[in-house]
């Protein structure tokens, strides 16, 4: 083991003791080179990943995420989403990647993430969408770019109808540097994937500046008959930060 790996091991593990690394899933402390913790993993047979190879109806090409929501991933997301916590990222972004490798959808150029108007970003700290682009990064060994911009704040996607959803996110977002994406597979990461408009529209700038091919990820898939938990929950997670 090379001097530089070993540094990393003992760093890693300074930093486990402090700070120890926990399941996505149930928040459980785990080793600090796992994803999630070994009672999760005995139900892994439950997880239902979710893969879309042809989208005729959207601007984006092809879909994956690992889990569909309700199956306990959720809880993790709204962790990173709405209390500060970006450690669950890292375990996503592992996941995300998996599925992709199973699903054969790993040919993109570069990755990219939904992007958060300026002030949301400085409120929250952090783009969740863009840490698990990261980790996707890292397990990938393929580049991640800031790829996109949205100029401005837009309306809580999650308090709209289906038709204002659509409606919302028109011309909501650009491309910063066209020739970027010109000619390349993206990979387009985002948290949940609810009806889809929000990705859709940044596959299509994507594709209008010039991107020859645009595959979507996402931690959760929500299906209709679970949209009005999502709400719930979504909800619940606000509430707890007041």
């Amino acid at each position: 083991m090379s001097k530089n790996s070993c540094w990393k091991n003992i760093k890693a593990g300074i930093i486990h003791l402090f700070f120890p690394n926990r399941c996505p899933f149930c928040g459980g402390t785990i080793p600090f080179r796992s994803h999630c913790c070994e009672d999760c993993q005995k139900k892994s047979e439950l997880w239902e990943p979710v893969v879309w190879k042809e989208c005729a109806d959207w601007h984006f090409d092809a879909f994956a995420a690992p889990f569909l929501y309700g199956m306990g991933a959720e809880q993790g997301v709204y962790e990173l989403k709405f209390h500060g916590n970006i450690t669950p990222a890292e375990h996503f972004g592992y996941f995300q990647y998996q599925c992709l490798v199973q699903a054969e959808l790993t040919g993109f150029d570069v990755i990219t993430a939904v992007p958060m108007a300026k002030r949301q970003k400085r409120r929250r700290g952090y783009n969740q969408a863009a840490e698990l682009g990261k980790a996707v990064s890292r397990y990938s060994g393929k580049p991640y770019l800031e790829l996109l911009k949205k100029p401005k704040q837009l309306l809580v996607q999650h308090t709209l109808s289906l038709e204002e959803r659509k409606r919302n996110v028109i011309g909501a977002f650009c491309v910063r540097e066209p020739f970027l994406a010109a000619g390349k597979t993206v990979l387009l990461v985002d948290d949940i994937l609810t009806t889809g408009s929000t990705m859709d529209e940044c596959a299509r700038v994507l594709k209008q500046a010039g991107a020859k091919r645009v595959i979507t990820a996402a931690v959760c898939r929500v299906s209709k008959e679970k949209w009005d938990l999502e709400k719930q929950n979504l909800e619940k997670y606000r509430d707890n930060m007041v």
